[in-house]
C-alpha cells in the first residue's frame, strides 16, 4: 500500500513500512529492553544499594525510575532539587 505525502510542489509517494520492517523492528526493541534489564541487574548484583540521583521536573530520572522498578530493582532516590547539598558533594566525587 502506498501513502502519497504533499510536498513543497508535487505529491511525493512514499512506500508505507511493511510487516516485516515493522516486525524486524519490535525485535530490534526487545532485545534492546532485554540488555538494559541486564545491565542493571549486573550493576545490582555488585552494589547493594543503587542511588539514583534526580530532579523532580527531569523526565529521563522518571524514565529511569520507571524502569528500575517495573525490573523489581530496589533504589535509593536523592532528589537534588530538594536537597541542593548533595550537589556539592557529587561535584567532589567526580
Amino acid at each position: 500500500m502506498d501513502r502519497y505525502v504533499l510536498g513543497s510542489n508535487h505529491t511525493e509517494k512514499r512506500p508505507t513500512m511493511s510487516s516485516e520492517a515493522s516486525n524486524s523492528s519490535m525485535k530490534i526493541n526487545r532485545i534492546l529492553l532485554r540488555l538494559l534489564k541486564n545491565f542493571y541487574l549486573l550493576i545490582y548484583k555488585y552494589m547493594q544499594t543503587l542511588t539514583v540521583y534526580t530532579k523532580d521536573y527531569c523526565p529521563y530520572c522518571t524514565m529511569t525510575k520507571n524502569l528500575l522498578t517495573s525490573l523489581d530493582i530496589q533504589y535509593e532516590e536523592i532528589d537534588i532539587s530538594k536537597t541542593p547539598e548533595v550537589i556539592m558533594d557529587l561535584v567532589k566525587r567526580s
